[in-house]
């Protein structure tokens, strides 16, 4: 009788067991994958010249992004406290390190390649890539008219429009904005003396694009009515947006900077200091 009543108890907890890992809730991710769609318009092709000059490639500071709660409906302040630390800490999606990991080669490469054909198309000799002012040697110094030195400060920010906490998971509503900006410099390369130093600011884009993420945070579980109200009220999968909007406003600033860039640069303008910076060069000693 006690070995039966073992078994018993055995086959119970074993039941048991079966049933409350099985009355946990795992809601799958629809995670939408955006896509890089580097484009510019085409550049006018300008009378050709002997001046070569010298491209160094971009280099992007991405600074931190920002979060903000701006409404969290249904929600106790000690929730909306709460979401909002989890939001900002363990469930954020942080766009920055996403864009370091993932896009900012492939848009400094973008980058690289349309100012090159811009400049040609300006018609100027081009020298490089290099990958830093430091990599021009003193030969090559001697025969560039001027190095192109872009530097853009990259802010990417974060705002939450509204966090809405469900049973299993949060539902968040926001938009990213890029902004800082874009400073391009032209300095002759022997002196390091500047002659064309622009700044264009990024926000005046107006750069906005809407994401959804839910994020789960309980799976339920146990043998109670709350578990089957969790399981009832699940959707079929949770939504994250969040990539698909970073391309799509990265595809939008980098159309609009290419094309703030090349109303810049103006050719006469860049010919204009021909005798300066060949006196600079004859003034220079090593």
């Amino acid at each position: 009788m006690k070995k039966i009543k073992v078994l018993n108890g055995m086959v119970t907890l074993g039941v048991l067991s079966l049933l409350i890992s099985g009355c946990s809730t795992h809601i799958p991710v629809k995670k939408e994958v955006g896509h890089l769609n580097l484009q510019s318009e085409k550049f006018v092709q300008q009378v050709k010249t002997d001046k070569v000059i010298a491209i160094v490639s971009p280099v992007f500071a991405a600074r931190d992004e920002s979060a903000k709660v701006q409404n969290t409906s249904g929600m106790s302040p000690y929730e909306a406290m709460l979401m909002a630390r989890q939001g900002t800490v363990k469930g954020s999606t942080n766009f920055k390190q996403n864009f370091s990991n993932n896009y900012a080669q492939q848009l400094s490469k973008a980058f690289e390649s349309s100012i090159s054909e811009m400049i040609a198309a300006k018609g100027f000799k081009l020298q490089g890539p290099f990958s830093n002012f430091d990599d021009i040697t003193y030969r090559e110094k001697k025969k560039i008219y001027l190095a192109f030195v872009p530097k853009v400060d990259f802010q990417i920010e974060k705002k939450v429009l509204n966090s809405k906490k469900e049973r299993l998971f949060v539902h968040e509503e926001g938009v990213i904005q890029i902004g800082g900006s874009l400073v391009i410099t032209m300095v002759e390369p022997m002196t390091g003396e500047t002659f064309v130093k622009k700044r264009i600011n990024l926000s005046d884009f107006n750069i906005e694009e809407p994401y959804v993420k839910d994020r789960q945070y309980r799976v339920g579980g146990g043998l109670n009515i709350s578990s089957a109200l969790d399981k009832a009220s699940a959707p079929d999968s949770l939504s994250d947006t969040t990539d698909v909007a970073l391309t799509k406003a990265i595809n939008a600033f980098y159309a609009k900077a290419i094309n703030k860039i090349d109303l810049y640069l103006d050719r006469e303008e860049i010919l204009s200091y021909e005798k300066d910076i060949l006196k600079l060069k004859g003034l220079k000693r090593f």
